[in-house]
Protein backbone atom coordinates (compact mmCIF):
# COMPACT_ATOMS: atom_id res chain seq x y z
CA UNK A 1 0.00 0.00 0.00
CA UNK A 2 1.59 3.23 -0.90
CA UNK A 3 1.70 6.14 0.99
CA UNK A 4 -0.59 8.24 0.06
CA UNK A 5 -3.19 5.14 0.04
CA UNK A 6 -2.43 5.03 3.54
CA UNK A 7 -3.33 8.68 4.32
CA UNK A 8 -5.95 9.04 2.59
CA UNK A 9 -7.71 5.80 4.43
CA UNK A 10 -6.55 7.20 7.86
CA UNK A 11 -8.36 11.03 6.40
CA UNK A 12 -11.27 8.68 5.28
CA UNK A 13 -11.63 7.23 9.02
CA UNK A 14 -11.67 10.77 10.34
CA UNK A 15 -14.04 11.94 7.98
CA UNK A 16 -16.43 9.57 8.99
CA UNK A 17 -15.58 9.94 13.04
CA UNK A 18 -16.19 13.35 12.88
CA UNK A 19 -19.91 12.45 10.93
CA UNK A 20 -20.98 11.09 13.58
CA UNK A 21 -19.92 13.81 15.85
CA UNK A 22 -21.97 16.36 13.43
CA UNK A 23 -25.06 13.84 13.95
CA UNK A 24 -25.12 13.36 17.33
CA UNK A 25 -24.89 17.70 17.63
CA UNK A 26 -27.77 17.82 15.30
CA UNK A 27 -29.43 15.22 17.52
CA UNK A 28 -28.51 17.37 20.53
CA UNK A 29 -29.44 20.68 18.88
CA UNK A 30 -33.13 19.12 17.66
CA UNK A 31 -33.66 17.86 21.35
CA UNK A 32 -33.31 21.33 22.51
CA UNK A 33 -35.45 22.65 19.89
CA UNK A 34 -38.05 20.49 20.91
CA UNK A 35 -37.68 21.54 24.58
CA UNK A 36 -37.92 25.55 23.83
CA UNK A 37 -41.22 24.11 21.89
CA UNK A 38 -42.84 22.54 25.05
CA UNK A 39 -41.88 25.32 26.92
CA UNK A 40 -43.41 27.49 24.38
CA UNK A 41 -46.70 25.88 23.19
CA UNK A 42 -49.12 28.21 24.94
CA UNK A 43 -47.18 31.20 23.80
CA UNK A 44 -47.67 33.07 20.48
CA UNK A 45 -45.10 32.42 17.68
CA UNK A 46 -41.89 34.14 17.75
CA UNK A 47 -39.17 33.39 15.22
CA UNK A 48 -35.97 32.67 16.92
CA UNK A 49 -33.77 36.04 15.34
CA UNK A 50 -31.20 35.87 17.61
CA UNK A 51 -30.41 32.56 16.88
CA UNK A 52 -29.85 33.41 13.25
CA UNK A 53 -27.41 36.24 14.33
CA UNK A 54 -25.24 33.91 16.07
CA UNK A 55 -25.07 31.95 13.13
CA UNK A 56 -23.88 34.97 11.12
CA UNK A 57 -21.25 35.81 14.02
CA UNK A 58 -20.35 32.52 13.48
CA UNK A 59 -19.71 32.03 9.87
CA UNK A 60 -17.70 35.83 9.96
CA UNK A 61 -15.48 34.07 12.58
CA UNK A 62 -14.83 30.87 10.34
CA UNK A 63 -11.41 29.97 9.38
CA UNK A 64 -11.81 29.66 5.24
CA UNK A 65 -11.75 25.99 5.58
CA UNK A 66 -15.44 25.62 4.49
CA UNK A 67 -16.56 28.55 2.09
CA UNK A 68 -18.87 30.70 3.98
CA UNK A 69 -21.68 30.18 1.15
CA UNK A 70 -21.59 26.86 1.84
CA UNK A 71 -21.55 27.04 5.59
CA UNK A 72 -24.52 29.27 5.24
CA UNK A 73 -26.68 26.77 2.68
CA UNK A 74 -25.88 24.31 6.08
CA UNK A 75 -26.88 26.18 8.08
CA UNK A 76 -29.93 28.24 6.85
CA UNK A 77 -30.93 23.93 6.63
CA UNK A 78 -30.44 23.32 10.06
CA UNK A 79 -32.07 26.34 11.33
CA UNK A 80 -35.22 25.60 9.15
CA UNK A 81 -35.65 22.46 10.54
CA UNK A 82 -35.47 23.04 14.55
CA UNK A 83 -37.59 26.10 13.84
CA UNK A 84 -39.96 23.05 12.37
CA UNK A 85 -39.14 21.42 16.00
CA UNK A 86 -39.78 24.04 18.04
CA UNK A 87 -42.60 26.00 16.44
CA UNK A 88 -44.58 23.90 13.92
CA UNK A 89 -45.99 26.99 12.24
CA UNK A 90 -48.82 27.79 9.25
CA UNK A 91 -47.51 29.87 6.88
CA UNK A 92 -49.59 31.52 3.68
CA UNK A 93 -47.55 32.41 0.97
CA UNK A 94 -48.66 33.62 -2.53
CA UNK A 95 -48.45 31.71 -5.39
CA UNK A 96 -48.97 28.41 -6.72
CA UNK A 97 -47.87 25.16 -4.63
CA UNK A 98 -44.16 24.74 -5.69
CA UNK A 99 -43.80 28.14 -6.63
CA UNK A 100 -40.94 30.55 -5.41
CA UNK A 101 -43.29 31.68 -2.38
CA UNK A 102 -44.07 28.22 -1.74
CA UNK A 103 -40.23 27.25 -2.06
CA UNK A 104 -38.73 30.04 -0.41
CA UNK A 105 -41.27 29.28 2.77
CA UNK A 106 -40.54 26.11 3.14
CA UNK A 107 -36.55 26.31 3.42
CA UNK A 108 -37.37 28.72 5.88
CA UNK A 109 -39.65 27.12 8.38
CA UNK A 110 -38.81 23.40 7.37
CA UNK A 111 -40.82 20.56 5.71
CA UNK A 112 -42.91 20.05 9.10
CA UNK A 113 -44.68 23.07 9.12
CA UNK A 114 -48.16 24.09 7.30
CA UNK A 115 -48.25 25.74 4.27
CA UNK A 116 -51.53 27.65 2.72
CA UNK A 117 -51.61 29.46 -0.35
CA UNK A 118 -53.23 32.90 -0.83
CA UNK A 119 -54.42 34.79 -4.10
CA UNK A 120 -53.55 37.94 -2.82
CA UNK A 121 -51.87 40.02 -0.30
CA UNK A 122 -54.58 41.43 1.28
CA UNK A 123 -56.08 37.39 1.64
CA UNK A 124 -52.78 36.39 3.19
CA UNK A 125 -52.80 39.33 5.24
CA UNK A 126 -56.28 38.36 6.72
CA UNK A 127 -54.97 34.59 7.42
CA UNK A 128 -52.55 35.71 9.86
CA UNK A 129 -54.97 38.65 11.08
CA UNK A 130 -57.54 35.86 12.06
CA UNK A 131 -55.09 33.42 13.71
CA UNK A 132 -55.61 30.98 10.88
CA UNK A 133 -51.61 31.09 10.18
CA UNK A 134 -48.46 32.15 12.38
CA UNK A 135 -46.72 34.24 9.36
CA UNK A 136 -47.03 35.55 5.88
CA UNK A 137 -44.43 35.10 3.52
CA UNK A 138 -45.04 38.22 0.71
CA UNK A 139 -42.91 39.83 -1.56
CA UNK A 140 -41.18 42.81 -0.35
CA UNK A 141 -38.60 44.30 -2.69
CA UNK A 142 -38.03 43.31 -6.68
CA UNK A 143 -33.90 44.27 -7.45
CA UNK A 144 -35.20 46.12 -10.62
CA UNK A 145 -38.52 48.28 -9.25
CA UNK A 146 -37.38 48.18 -5.58
CA UNK A 147 -40.26 47.77 -2.65
CA UNK A 148 -43.44 45.69 -3.54
CA UNK A 149 -46.58 48.54 -3.06
CA UNK A 150 -49.01 45.66 -3.30
CA UNK A 151 -47.16 44.57 -0.03
CA UNK A 152 -46.31 48.01 1.64
CA UNK A 153 -49.75 49.47 0.78
CA UNK A 154 -51.21 46.37 2.55
CA UNK A 155 -49.24 46.81 5.47
CA UNK A 156 -49.92 50.20 6.12
CA UNK A 157 -53.41 49.40 6.38
CA UNK A 158 -53.11 46.83 8.92
CA UNK A 159 -51.42 46.57 12.55
CA UNK A 160 -49.17 43.43 11.10
CA UNK A 161 -45.64 43.79 11.54
CA UNK A 162 -43.24 42.86 9.48
CA UNK A 163 -40.57 40.02 11.51
CA UNK A 164 -38.14 39.46 8.81
CA UNK A 165 -37.34 40.06 5.45
CA UNK A 166 -35.27 37.05 3.67
CA UNK A 167 -33.84 36.59 -0.59
CA UNK A 168 -35.18 34.03 -2.86
CA UNK A 169 -32.58 31.98 -4.03
CA UNK A 170 -35.05 30.34 -6.44
CA UNK A 171 -34.21 32.58 -9.62
CA UNK A 172 -30.63 33.82 -10.28
CA UNK A 173 -31.38 36.67 -13.01
CA UNK A 174 -33.85 38.43 -10.42
CA UNK A 175 -32.73 38.83 -7.36
CA UNK A 176 -36.22 39.31 -4.39
CA UNK A 177 -36.76 39.69 -1.21
CA UNK A 178 -39.67 38.45 1.14
CA UNK A 179 -41.02 39.80 4.02
CA UNK A 180 -42.20 37.76 6.55
CA UNK A 181 -45.22 38.96 8.58
CA UNK A 182 -46.65 38.39 12.19
CA UNK A 183 -48.64 40.09 14.96
CA UNK A 184 -45.61 40.38 17.13
CA UNK A 185 -43.25 42.81 16.43
CA UNK A 186 -39.91 41.18 16.16
CA UNK A 187 -36.67 41.41 18.87
CA UNK A 188 -33.41 43.57 18.49
CA UNK A 189 -30.73 41.48 16.97
CA UNK A 190 -27.94 44.33 17.09
CA UNK A 191 -27.90 44.36 12.94
CA UNK A 192 -31.52 45.92 12.26
CA UNK A 193 -33.59 47.51 9.84
CA UNK A 194 -36.94 49.24 9.72
CA UNK A 195 -39.04 50.38 7.29
CA UNK A 196 -41.55 53.12 7.81
CA UNK A 197 -43.97 54.82 5.31
CA UNK A 198 -45.70 58.30 5.59
CA UNK A 199 -47.01 60.93 3.42
CA UNK A 200 -46.20 64.49 3.70
CA UNK A 201 -48.51 67.88 3.76
CA UNK A 202 -48.70 69.95 0.94
CA UNK A 203 -46.26 72.56 2.29
CA UNK A 204 -43.18 73.63 0.64
CA UNK A 205 -39.94 71.73 2.10
CA UNK A 206 -42.13 68.85 3.81
CA UNK A 207 -40.51 66.22 2.95
CA UNK A 208 -37.02 67.81 3.92
CA UNK A 209 -38.23 68.31 6.75
CA UNK A 210 -38.54 64.89 7.71
CA UNK A 211 -35.48 63.54 5.77
CA UNK A 212 -33.76 66.63 8.37
CA UNK A 213 -35.19 64.38 11.36
CA UNK A 214 -33.25 61.27 10.49
CA UNK A 215 -30.11 63.15 9.25
CA UNK A 216 -30.34 65.05 12.39
CA UNK A 217 -29.90 61.93 14.70
CA UNK A 218 -27.11 60.55 12.56
CA UNK A 219 -29.70 57.80 11.17
CA UNK A 220 -28.31 56.23 8.08
CA UNK A 221 -31.76 55.80 5.62
CA UNK A 222 -30.60 53.01 3.07
CA UNK A 223 -33.55 53.15 0.75
CA UNK A 224 -36.36 56.20 0.17
CA UNK A 225 -38.96 55.27 -2.79
CA UNK A 226 -42.70 57.10 -3.38
CA UNK A 227 -45.67 56.39 -5.00
CA UNK A 228 -48.72 57.99 -5.78
CA UNK A 229 -51.89 57.11 -3.56
CA UNK A 230 -54.76 56.42 -6.36
CA UNK A 231 -57.94 57.47 -3.87
CA UNK A 232 -56.26 60.49 -3.33
CA UNK A 233 -55.43 62.81 -5.85
CA UNK A 234 -51.42 63.91 -6.56
CA UNK A 235 -50.77 62.40 -2.75
CA UNK A 236 -47.25 60.36 -2.26
CA UNK A 237 -46.87 57.63 -0.16
CA UNK A 238 -43.31 57.62 0.70
CA UNK A 239 -41.40 54.20 1.95
CA UNK A 240 -38.28 54.48 4.04
CA UNK A 241 -35.98 51.86 5.20
CA UNK A 242 -33.71 52.83 8.42
CA UNK A 243 -30.13 51.12 9.85
CA UNK A 244 -31.51 50.54 13.40
CA UNK A 245 -34.76 48.97 15.62
CA UNK A 246 -37.62 50.50 16.59
CA UNK A 247 -36.93 50.34 19.95
CA UNK A 248 -33.63 52.37 19.61
CA UNK A 249 -33.85 55.98 21.14
CA UNK A 250 -32.60 57.70 18.35
CA UNK A 251 -35.29 56.11 16.05
CA UNK A 252 -37.56 56.40 18.74
CA UNK A 253 -37.40 59.96 18.86
CA UNK A 254 -36.72 60.20 14.90
CA UNK A 255 -40.60 58.71 14.47
CA UNK A 256 -41.89 61.21 17.14
CA UNK A 257 -40.51 63.84 15.22
CA UNK A 258 -41.84 63.04 12.04
CA UNK A 259 -45.63 61.71 13.21
CA UNK A 260 -45.58 65.38 14.42
CA UNK A 261 -44.07 66.28 10.42
CA UNK A 262 -46.82 64.03 8.38
CA UNK A 263 -50.57 63.75 7.98
CA UNK A 264 -49.98 59.99 7.98
CA UNK A 265 -47.38 57.84 9.41
CA UNK A 266 -46.71 54.57 9.71
CA UNK A 267 -44.11 51.58 11.23
CA UNK A 268 -43.74 48.45 9.04
CA UNK A 269 -41.61 46.26 11.32
CA UNK A 270 -38.04 46.02 12.08
CA UNK A 271 -36.09 42.99 10.78
CA UNK A 272 -32.23 41.68 11.04
CA UNK A 273 -30.43 42.91 8.21
CA UNK A 274 -28.31 39.77 7.78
Amino acid sequence: MSDHKREIDVLRQEIARIDGELLGALERRARAARGIGELRKDEPAALPLAERASVHALIDGASGEMPAESLREIFREVLAACIALEMPAKVVYLGPENGPGHLLARSHFGASATYIAAESTALALEEVVRHRASYALLPYETQAEGPVHATIAALASSDLRIVAVIEASTNRTERMRYAIVGTRPSSKTGEDATGVVFSVRDTPGALLDVLKSFAERSINMTKIQSRPVEADGWSYLFFVEVAGHATDRALITAFEDVKRLTKFFKVLGSYPVR
